[in-house]
């Protein structure tokens, strides 16, 4: 299950209102901030790779614990945690990438340098209508009233 569906199983498993749903959603992203202000404080002295594999691993750490975690307030602190662990180094993470990938191998610099922004902005509109069209399918295959 990804985390993206963990509302619903909230919601299924434990009956959290949408309030309180409304809530972890205002809570998860302001930890977020403050412990990704403290992975690259400490990343400056410990290492990016050191510091991200430290939070990651409490993350999923976390995550192995939900599996015998059953009460409704402990569910919901982890989860919490687990996400900003899980998330707080992404910068990092991509700072990290980005020191290792070739500049000159970016497709979409690459494409801008030789024409123009919009230009790759019109690519790109190419792609998405691509995928409208081999989406499109799915309004004569799917009812509008699903039967539950």
């Amino acid at each position: 299950m990804t985390f993206k569906y963990f509302s619903l199983f909230l919601k299924s498993e434990y009956k959290v209102s949408p309030i309180l749903m409304c809530i972890l959603n205002i809570v998860i992203p302001v930890l977020l901030t403050f412990f990704t202000y403290i992975s690259q404080k400490l990343s400056k002295s410990l290492g990016r790779a050191q510091v991200s594999l430290f939070f990651t691993t409490i993350g999923f750490l976390l995550l192995c614990s939900l599996l015998y975690i059953h009460n409704y307030q402990d569910v919901l602190k982890v989860h919490v945690f687990r996400s900003v662990f899980q998330n707080c180094t992404n910068s990092i993470d991509k700072s990290i990438l980005y020191d290792f990938i070739d500049t000159n191998r970016y497709t979409g610099g690459w494409l801008s340098d030789i024409s123009s922004y919009r230009n790759t902005f019109k690519i790109t509109t190419f792609f998405y209508l691509v995928s409208l069209i081999i989406y499109a399918p799915l309004l004569w295959l799917v009812p509008i009233k699903e039967t539950v």
